[in-house]
């Protein structure tokens, strides 16, 4: 219960951290021909381990942001996202309003598993959902 512990003490400090810069990379990029690296900057003695992970996390959910506002200029998004695995919690969350947008963020266990069976009845079939009835949105 860390990684929730120190979102939740970052926000109930007022988010008044100091927090380094994270360039994101360790996710991957299938697009760039140059070899690219993740990369922390702006550290300091006083940098500690916590604050280089709510970097990461902030950056990260910022790096999200960008690409569903570029998607969201090519095609109409839905509002809802979901949300799998087994790190979540409200702290991630807090976390995805903040840095990532306004969202109906959805707890769904299986989602990428869900998503996946629905493009593939979509293909299949083209009916636009499989799940219209359910409360997957």
């Amino acid at each position: 219960h860390y990684v929730p512990h120190v979102i939740t003490q970052y926000f109930a400090d007022g988010q008044s951290w100091t927090l380094p810069d994270y360039e994101v990379y360790l996710a991957g990029d299938r697009y760039s021909a140059e070899e690219r690296f993740a990369a922390f900057c702006r550290l300091d003695l006083d940098t500690t381990r916590e604050r280089m992970l709510l970097a990461m996390i902030r950056d990260n959910n910022k790096y999200m942001a960008r690409h569903l506002d570029e998607m969201s200029r090519k095609i109409p998004l839905s509002t809802r996202i979901h949300l799998t695995g087994g790190g979540l919690s409200d702290a991630f969350i807090r976390c995805k309003k903040e840095w990532m947008g306004e969202y109906d963020y959805v707890l769904r266990e299986n989602s990428s598993l869900m998503g996946a069976a629905e493009l593939a009845h979509y293909h299949v079939s083209g009916e636009k959902s499989w799940l219209a009835n359910s409360d997957r949105g």
